[in-house]
């Protein structure tokens, strides 16, 4: 039978990674003096960090402005909608940042007034955000949310019984909603060749030496196959700039051309990302301010699929391999995302989704469609999985 997984943040809870509500504590928690932001642009908590990082993140003239700027936003969100939800925030904010810039600085001012008399940091805030203020704030939320989902521990003992049924029911699928890299870290450790539709192969765009980069090209060819349907915190954009007409005698402003490229790489390789013609090597664009993680977040996730053309690959994709899936274990998945339930009940119509594996505390399925002639199966730790189930 075919089998595949989905995963949701549950899946990396053993890797010592926060659910949903340790994002909300964090964010919940007071922000002022808990941000630092590095010369390479950066952001990050003070938690978990060694003095050289503490130090150094302190010094940008950003930080205390950001501080002030975020946690209004926390404070207003919770005054207004009462209960604290990160993705539902994270819309919130996105949402204000592109069209009330007005009320942000309204806002903020009334919390820096309160906690100092030095009127410079609201000066610095206007000026961070007069030229592209919802870029600086989707950075710098995405940075924040990525910093707590980077892995800080190496132990994977609790993997042991999962990476065997992956190893033993290939060819399959892996779903993954996370942002984190749980899974790459494991199929490394345990030397598992996978595809995540990322390939260097005549790639357009290269790294500091000229190294050619792995960008989004759809390339699932391996066994087994990692589709990260909401993004990850080592997946960049790169974005396609042409110069804007000008009569003035001075280098003309680069302006995006609204198409991109999707990258992976690490950390110098980002910051020196470079556009080739593929054929011949010459650069064409060596400018790329855009280094935030590219995460799929929020509560309007529908309209960036429908509009982004990695992520709507991806759930196309998406969408055609979960309606093949015979057998189906779900980690640590809430059941909370809309255009995800939809193409599980879709192939549970079709006939096709006999078994459900659900490893989840509360013991259930909470879909919209009939689940009557499923086999659903509940198991409270990814460590109990039976290779019996996957037969």
């Amino acid at each position: 039978m075919k089998v595949d997984f989905l995963l949701g943040s549950g899946f990396s809870l053993k890797m010592g990674l926060p659910l949903a509500q340790g994002v909300n504590a964090r964010f919940k928690t007071p922000i002022i003096g808990k941000l630092l932001q590095h010369s390479s642009g950066e952001w990050q908590w003070v938690y978990d960090n060694g003095k050289v990082a503490l130090n150094n993140g302190k010094l940008s003239s950003r930080v205390v402005p950001f501080e002030y700027l975020f946690e209004t936003f926390v404070k207003e969100y919770i005054a207004s909608h009462g209960e604290f939800d990160y993705e539902d925030f994270y819309q919130w904010v996105v949402d204000l940042s592109k069209a009330e810039l007005d009320k942000i600085y309204a806002l903020t001012e009334k919390l820096m007034t309160s906690h100092t008399d030095d009127e410079s940091y609201l000066k610095r805030l206007k000026a961070e955000l007069s030229v592209a203020p919802y870029d600086e704030i989707y950075s710098c939320l995405n940075h924040l949310i990525a910093d707590m989902l980077t892995l800080r521990t190496e132990d994977y003992s609790a993997y042991q019984s999962f990476i065997s049924i992956v190893s033993r029911c290939s060819p399959l699928n892996i779903f993954s909603l996370n942002h984190d890299c749980v899974i790459e870290y494991l199929f490394k450790v345990f030397s598992i060749p996978f595809s995540d539709g990322f390939s260097a192969s005549n790639s357009c765009i290269v790294g500091d030496t000229g190294n050619p980069l792995k960008i989004f090209q759809s390339d699932f060819s391996e066994e087994v196959s990692l589709l990260k349907l909401h993004g990850g915190i080592n997946i960049y954009k790169f974005e396609y700039r042409v110069p804007m007409p000008s009569d003035k005698p001075r280098p003309p402003t680069l302006v995006p051309t609204g198409d991109c490229e999707y990258f992976k790489a690490g950390y110098r390789d980002k910051h020196y990302v470079k556009f080739i013609d593929a054929n011949t090597g010459v650069i064409i664009q060596e400018f790329n301010s855009n280094i935030a993680p590219q995460l799929l977040t929020g509560t309007n996730k529908a309209e960036t699929i429908r509009t982004d053309k990695m992520f709507g690959a991806l759930y196309s994709e998406f969408s055609k391999r979960v309606n093949q899936t015979e057998i189906l274990c779900v980690v640590g998945y809430s059941y909370r995302d809309e255009h995800i339930n939809e193409q599980l009940c879709s192939a549970i119509q079709k006939g096709t989704l006999k078994r459900i594996i659900n490893i989840n505390p509360d013991n259930s399925v909470p879909l919209s469609c009939d689940l009557c002639g499923v086999d659903i199966r509940y198991y409270s730790s990814i460590e109990d999985l039976d290779i019996e189930d996957f037969q």
